[in-house]
């Protein structure tokens, strides 16, 4: 589903998340990865099926989201790090265990009209 390059061990490993929302609740980012929407939220990731993905060692660090792709919602979990070439990304998982690692400057605040 999500083709970015990414290597699903890293949601094995000890990850350090990055804060760029702070307290705040309930914000949304929008980023289109090839074409696909990717919606991250600041809620807890809940859904059973991505969680089955994640080491729940990593779990409580990770948030929710969707991904529209080939006219399908999809829910995801993330979490925000910085990986090796000093960049931030946006490192997502779906419920049927697609990852990949998008730049976190693609995102965008989400304005409701």
């Amino acid at each position: 589903m999500i083709k970015t390059l990414f290597v699903t061990g890293l949601f094995m490993a000890g990850l350090m998340p990055i804060g760029h929302w702070g307290d705040q609740s309930e914000q949304k980012l929008i980023a289109a990865n090839n074409g696909s929407p990717v919606i991250i939220t600041t809620n807890d990731c809940v859904n059973e099926k991505v969680k089955a993905f994640i080491n729940p060692e990593t779990l409580p660090q990770f948030h929710a989201g969707t991904v529209f792709f080939q006219g399908e919602i999809f829910n995801l979990c993330y979490i925000i790090t910085t990986l090796s070439d000093g960049q931030d990304y946006v490192l997502v998982v779906d419920e049927v265990g697609d990852s990949g690692a998008i730049p976190y400057l693609l995102f965008k605040e989400m304005i409701s009209i």
